[in-house]
């Protein structure tokens, strides 16, 4: 102690003395004093001095504290204000410049002669020329220097014709303890490139709206949205005015067909199903003013601007000398489709005529293919291009002697020939037909096996269509199982075993085991002079 230094002792005092540091009754730390070697050190009026002190140590701590806090709070805010991208300014209620952030020093170009003469003091409230781009807004802005209050403006031409600037100001009056103005902050952002875009936008609408006046089939649409818009020609189309149509939501829903709302309903939740990022595309009749309905191609797309309103917005197309040709076409292709069954059928009635003994061969295969086809779960349109094929299958024995046919022995080696070729003469007569199908290429094949041992050009495995294959184990059951002039029926029971010892040597494995489920477990049965499944055919 005499030397000025700190003597060491144990941790454990004697002798210990303490009170709360305390600040409007809430406690922000202790003070305490201890004696490690007298245990009678302190008395109660000890306390009273510490209690004392303590207070004024509490006080000064606690504006030490709020001095800290404000000088960082006034740091952030001197931060933020400079960083940000809006222009900020405070002026007195004199017009005096306290405060000017960067972006406000960039937007409005000053020289730093020009900041400094704003930034001398004003004895009163004077606006000059630099201030004459507010104008009319003028009056109302002196009330909030004057006043207090605040005041906005959301479009202001600023700066020459070859510089024109848009800016939104907005001032607001800060008031002392008295309510009366001791400075107004004024906020300013530059709107130019969104002014911009608005009026290239509104041109855009411009022309839109010029091209669908005097566009009569196409009506051009905004819904849903801040605004409704509909183009002036509507009333070419439907007989409405376009302002009908804005001032009722509900009316174009109203004149859509009772017969279409239900496909419209179900379209528009596929939609909503995937998101709505797609066109939606709807075909449906809307009634006119006379009455009268006309089809309608609505396309429509979804459009979700930045903190506005969802909105939807298309083109409605006048469709109806489409949708009559189309009903035209669907004509056409009807009779077209009849006139090709009545000569397929004309054809296999002739090889039928010449060949009494195999009547009825060619439908019965036909029929027997397409219940394999649908038992292998292929899909409809291969099975109606099977069943043609299958329906003429044989067509290619027209070329065959009539005697050959119905020959009751054995046929010599160039008479089996002449059999063998019923598959290229088939093709070569079919070829020319324009079928939705390879039906020609599937009577080729008809004949060929999966090792390849068959004719006429021994394909094998996937070389053969799939048609093909089909048709050739259902022309094997219905030939083993019917009579022949050379020999009696060999029965149902034989034609299947025949095709099961073969599977995967001569016939497709997943025809033999359709084939299988069809007789041995569903019960198929040929029925006499039967006819092709029409129900599967396209006519």
């Amino acid at each position: 102690m005499k030397d000025g230094g700190i003597a060491n002792y144990k941790w454990k005092s004697k002798l210990w003395l303490g009170v709360p540091l305390k600040i409007n009754n809430e406690v922000m730390g202790a003070m305490a004093v201890q004696s490690y070697e007298n245990e009678k050190a302190f008395e109660k009026k000890d306390l009273k001095v510490l209690e004392f002190v303590s207070d004024q140590v509490a006080i000064a701590v606690h504006r030490k504290r709020a001095e800290e806090a404000l000088r960082a709070s006034e740091q952030l805010n001197r931060t933020v204000i400079d960083n940000s991208p809006l222009g900020i300014s405070v002026r007195d209620k004199n017009g005096k410049l306290l405060i000017a952030n960067k972006a406000w020093k960039k937007f409005w170009n000053k020289t730093k002669k020009q900041i400094e003469s704003e930034r001398q003091k004003k004895t009163s409230l004077n606006f000059d020329k630099r201030d004459q781009y507010l104008s009319e807004y003028l009056p109302d802005v002196k009330k909030v220097y004057k006043k207090g209050g605040e005041y906005y403006i959301p479009e202001l031409e600023v700066g020459s014709k070859n510089k024109t600037k848009w800016i939104s100001h907005y001032f607001y009056a800060i008031q002392d303890r008295d309510s009366r103005v001791d400075k107004v902050v004024i906020i300013t952002e530059d709107i130019t490139q969104r002014k911009q875009a608005e009026e290239k936008l509104l041109r855009t609408q411009l022309r839109l709206a010029t091209l669908f006046k005097y566009v009569p089939n196409i009506i051009l649409y905004e819904t849903g949205g801040k605004q409704e818009f509909m183009s002036e020609n509507i009333i070419n189309l439907l007989g409405f005015p376009a302002e009908d149509f804005i001032e009722d939501k509900n009316k174009f829903t109203t004149l859509i067909h009772p017969e279409d709302q239900e496909y419209i309903q179900q379209k528009y939740k596929e939609w909503e199903k995937s998101g709505k990022t797609d066109l939606l595309t709807l075909w449906f009749r809307v009634k006119k003013s006379d009455g009268s309905y006309m089809w309608i191609e609505d396309r429509m797309v979804e459009i979700v601007p930045e903190n506005e309103k969802t909105y939807h917005a298309g083109v409605k197309i006048d469709i109806s000398n489409l949708k009559k040709s189309e009903e035209e076409l669907k004509d056409s292709y009807k009779k077209l489709q009849r006139l090709l069954e009545e000569t397929i059928n004309g054809l296999v009635s002739a090889v039928e005529m010449r060949d009494p003994y195999t009547a009825g061969h060619q439908r019965r295969v036909a029929t027997l293919a397409g219940a394999l086809a649908r038992e292998m779960g292929l899909p409809k349109d291969q099975i109606d291009g099977l069943n043609w094929a299958a329906l003429v299958h044989d067509i290619g024995k027209i070329n065959v002697p009539a005697e050959i046919l119905s020959k009751p022995g054995k046929l010599t080696p160039a008479e089996f020939n002449l059999i063998k070729m019923h598959p290229q003469t088939g093709f070569d007569i079919l070829k020319s037909i324009e079928f939705p199908w390879p039906v020609a290429e599937v009577v080729l094949q008809h004949q060929e096996r999966l090792d390849g041992s068959a004719y006429p050009q021994g394909l094998k495995g996937d070389e053969i269509s799939l048609n093909a294959r089909i048709i050739s184990v259902a022309d094997v059951i219905e030939a083993m199982s019917s009579h022949r002039p050379y020999r009696p029926s060999l029965g149902i029971d034989v034609a299947l075993e025949e095709i099961k010892k073969n599977r995967d040597i001569l016939y497709d494995p997943d025809v033999v085991d359709a084939c299988m489920i069809l007789f041995n477990k569903k019960g198929f049965e040929f029925q006499k002079e039967e006819k092709p499944d029409r129900e599967n055919l396209v006519y």
